[in-house]
């Protein structure tokens, strides 16, 4: 899962050159606005074929926070 959470970043932010953890957001990564947090969580929907409702999107605020939506999804 993380590999393939890792690929899908790296799409969307590729001046991203950083180890990807878990404190990863908005607030330490400048290319993380509104308009690359919506493409983010589409291709985290696609790759992975999850849906998430608008409390979840607005709710991811670091990687970590993706990553618990996601296993959420996946189980």
């Amino acid at each position: 899962m993380e590999k393939k959470l890792e690929s899908v970043f790296r799409k969307i932010f590729p001046k991203f050159k950083g180890k990807l953890t878990d404190k990863v957001s908005p607030k330490n990564l400048k290319e993380w606005d509104s308009l690359n947090h919506l493409n983010l969580m589409t291709a985290v929907s696609k790759k992975f074929k999850i849906n998430f409702d608008f409390q979840e999107i607005i709710g991811v605020n670091n990687i970590g926070e993706l990553k618990k939506r996601i296993k959420k999804k996946i189980v």
